[in-house]
């Protein structure tokens, strides 16, 4: 199991180099929205985030996943060269028809998104960022099929360096707010792709057999994408139809700092599927799983207990005085991104059973209780309200799957030691929260946690694991 688990730490690692990347633009951009960007002008970006994700899910169309799907089961490379042309044509065709529209209804859509229309030269740029970053994001593909994962890590490395470089150019010389913001991802998504066509230059083909495979495989988990994306910006717009465009600045800000929780995530999700198609038919693979998802849960956690202690000194550092408030759902956002790491993890037993047809139905009732709970809190409780409904979400989102999944492909999970590291978490958020404690203190505690949790978790389940995995490769 020590080997497998190596295995699953080097590609998250080496997919984590591409995410580090995109962290690092993100935390660059952090002491530049602290000192040129007002929280009122942050949330307008923070509504324009949420339109190019919106716009993504359709651009895309299930591509990106068909296309590696369709990579792999071929052998010979004319046939994965028809993939790869027969998804690039189908996205351009795809893209540049909704393109059209969308700049057309470019006055609409800042009516709809602010009450006004003076925000539609933004939602243009906003338009155009979807069309080429998820375009960008399919070449990407290529390379993740191709198991090209340095070249991967190359260009997500280039196009994030670009971003920085090209936004503090725009902000800062050139003193255009968010829409250099905007401008800054645009060009560098142009940049990269690009770059990628001038060096691969793939075939821009099309297979109608090969297109009616991937729209099959693409179209059902449109339905899962959109009631993920209404879990992830519910609460932005919400908040912004019931307290304004302040709270989503603080907000949107709250979620910048704990962006480093999402890139773990992310950098997993990346490696997980392949590791577990790989393993699942082998004897003792649940063991493996649940074991592996315990150390991804430990250092999910460890990392979040980082954030939760240092969030006040992050904030003092960056000089984000007009952002001091996002403090307070701090720790609530890094509670849910590590349940819904917990309900990534969940879904296996799904995955691989064939039960997907599961998840639409759980993500759509999740949505019905983020909209509700938000509904509830957030006139109420503002930026918190909507950190709780998150928090509540992930958690019935997280069960519901847990016990779906083990139905079918049964993991039983260590929750002593998952609820010792819970309890770890806040013990450590209800000491800083009531105490004043030096900065000294607090990396003295977060040592200590990180030594804990090792030897409690980390230590003990690897070396326990190797042994029961050699008892099974022996049977």
């Amino acid at each position: 199991m020590l080997e497998d688990v190596k295995t699953l730490t080097k590609h998250t690692i080496t997919y984590g180099i591409g995410g580090i990347a995109n962290g690092l633009v993100r935390l660059a951009l952090i002491p530049l929205i602290s000192r040129y960007i007002s929280p009122v002008s942050f949330g307008v970006y923070s509504l324009l985030l949420m339109t190019i994700s919106f716009l993504f899910l359709f651009f895309d169309f299930g591509l990106s996943y068909a296309l590696m799907r369709w990579h792999n089961e071929y052998d010979d490379e004319k046939n994965r060269s028809k993939a790869v042309g027969t998804a690039l044509t189908s996205m351009i065709s795809i893209g540049i028809v909704l393109t059209v529209v969308a700049l057309f209804l470019s006055s609409f859509l800042s009516y709809f998104l602010f009450r006004t229309v003076q925000y539609a030269h933004l939602v243009r740029i906003a338009v155009s960022i979807a069309l080429f970053g998820s375009f960008f994001q399919l070449l990407l593909s290529i390379l993740r099929a191709s198991a090209k994962s340095r070249i991967f890590v190359l260009f997500t490395s280039i196009r994030g360096l670009s971003n920085v470089i090209l936004t503090f150019t725009f902000v800062i010389s050139m003193s255009l707010g968010i829409s250099g913001l905007l401008w800054g991802a645009l060009l560098s998504f142009c940049l990269g792709t690009g770059a990628f066509l001038l060096l691969f230059r793939p075939r821009f083909t099309f297979t109608l057999k090969i297109a009616k495979g991937m729209f099959g495989f693409g179209l059902p988990l449109m339905p899962s994408n959109l009631a993920l994306w209404i879990l992830t910006y519910a609460d932005i717009y919400i908040l912004k139809r019931l307290t304004g465009l302040q709270e989503v600045g603080l907000y949107q800000y709250a979620m910048e700092i704990c962006a480093v929780i999402p890139l773990m995530l992310i950098s997993f999700e990346r490696a997980w599927p392949q590791f577990v198609f790989s393993k699942y038919k082998s004897e003792g693979a649940p063991v493996l799983f649940q074991r592996v998802f315990l150390i991804f849960f430990t250092v999910l956690s460890f990392t979040g207990i980082g954030l939760i202690l240092f969030r006040a000194e992050v904030l003092s550092v960056l000089a984000a005085g007009a952002y001091h408030e996002s403090t307070r759902v701090i720790p609530l956002l890094v509670c849910s991104g590590i349940l819904y790491g917990a309900y990534y993890v969940f879904t296996t037993g799904l995955l691989v059973s064939g039960k997907t047809a599961f998840l639409p139905v759980i993500t759509l009732c999740a949505v019905i209780i983020n909209v509700s709970l938000n509904l509830v809190l957030i006139p109420k409780y503002g930026i918190v309200g909507a950190g709780f409904a998150t928090v509540a979400t992930n958690c019935a989102m997280a069960t519901a799957t847990l016990l779906l999944s083990n139905r079918y492909y049964f993991m039983s999970f260590q929750w002593l030691k998952i609820l010792i590291i819970g309890c770890a978490g806040a013990g450590m958020y209800a000491l800083d929260s009531f105490i004043s404690i030096p900065i000294i203190l607090k990396v003295l505690l977060l040592i200590c946690v990180g030594i804990f949790l090792y030897l409690y978790v980390v230590s003990g389940l690897l070396g326990e694991s190797e042994h029961r995995w050699s008892i099974f490769q022996r049977g």
